[in-house]
């Protein structure tokens, strides 16, 4: 896979773990130029899924896919909606939300083409959606009650009349926001207990399990693998901690990166874990590259010294190589993707950062 658009900076870097072998990484800017700001939500293989605010007056979001490049990033919003954007994505689909009318909100499917656009929004008695995750024919995410004005998480399987409201009897909220393909997992505001409270689902609102261990204020599951569980753990007057967990409250792990003030967790692949970490204040973006949280690897640091903040949103492991999404802010935020490959035996350790020129085509269809 070729990045024609970074240019190295020549730095050197070495990042390892116990349990992890070294990585080369480098940062590839898949900000479109000419436009307002963009975000990358998710990853799978070399595509990359997220948001482009267009430069066109009103600065519209657009839902997008790249190719691992800024030049490279599709416009999938369909010709029937006005905004669009892209949540979560697996090797043949994505979902995110679109909004056929300024002011409605609707969960949606693609099948990576503008035309492949499903509405998923389930209708009667709910007046707005959103799909936050996919795998194989599952989508996930949330449906506001138009009753109460409450969200209640929602499930899908590829089409509007498969709705499956997952909301627990009793919860004032609750949203599912991951999905492994088998389970469904996100928050809720269960009766008698914190805030939020992290849940996985098996299908069903009546399956729901807590995952909120003892003592601890607020607690969401933000992504999923088969057997892994991420998110954060919050206590009032406190900054949120990484959490992960294996199906269990007694299995939580605090992930928190030595040193940090404040973390969370994201993406990931089951083994790597994407998210950020703040370290005097600074938010920013990185991996743990096992279940150490000594494992962290900031990828801040490959960024252009302009940038001050990050976020790790999505991860997808290829074998040898990790690929990374997120964005980075220096005013505007801005697409990032970080790829991080094992060197073979004898390869020198470089750090590549795109900072350079980048030749941007905005492709419509």
């Amino acid at each position: 896979m070729r990045f024609s658009n970074a240019i190295g900076t020549g730095l050197a870097l070495v990042v390892g773990s116990a349990t992890a072998a070294q990585y080369q990484w480098q940062a590839v800017p898949l900000h479109p130029q000419e436009e307002s700001q963009s975000k990358a939500f998710a990853a799978y293989g070399t595509r990359q899924g997220g948001l482009v605010t267009t430069s066109d007056p009103g600065g519209p979001g657009r839902a997008a896919v790249w190719e691992g490049s800024a030049e490279s990033w599709l416009d999938l919003t369909p010709s029937w909606a006005v905004v669009g954007r892209i949540n979560g994505m697996d090797g043949s689909s994505q979902v995110g939300q679109v909004s056929p009318t300024y002011g409605t909100f609707h969960a949606a499917l693609w099948r990576s083409t503008p035309e492949s656009a499903v509405n998923l929004h389930p209708g009667g008695g709910y007046w707005a959606s959103d799909a936050k995750a996919v795998v194989g024919n599952m989508q996930v995410g949330r449906a506001s009650h138009t009753a109460t004005g409450r969200s209640h998480a929602a499930l899908w399987q590829g089409t509007a009349a498969s709705f499956v409201d997952l909301h627990p009897a009793g919860a004032e909220q609750s949203h599912a926001l991951a999905t492994d393909g088998v389970l469904q997992g996100g928050w809720a505001t269960l009766p008698g207990g914190a805030r939020a409270e992290a849940v996985i689902w098996a299908g069903t609102a009546e399956s729901v399990v807590d995952l909120t261990p003892p003592g601890v204020d607020e607690a969401k599951v933000f992504g999923m693998a088969p057997g892994v569980q991420v998110g954060l753990v919050q206590n009032l007057g406190e900054n949120p901690r990484a959490a992960l967990w294996r199906g269990s409250k007694e299995s939580f792990v605090d992930f928190s990166p030595p040193g940090s003030i404040a973390s969370d967790m994201y993406g990931t692949t089951g083994t790597v874990h994407a998210g950020s970490a703040s370290f005097g204040g600074l938010v920013q973006a990185g991996v743990w590259l096992s279940d150490d949280p000594a494992s962290f690897v900031n990828l801040h640091a490959l960024l252009p010294p302009q940038f001050f903040g990050s976020s790790a949103t999505g991860v997808y492991q290829d074998g040898d190589t990790l690929y990374v999404t997120g964005f980075a802010t220096r005013g505007p935020s801005e697409a990032w993707l970080w790829i991080g490959t094992i060197p073979t035996p004898g390869t020198a350790w470089v750090l590549l950062a795109g900072i350079g020129l980048v030749s941007n085509r905005r492709r419509r269809r």
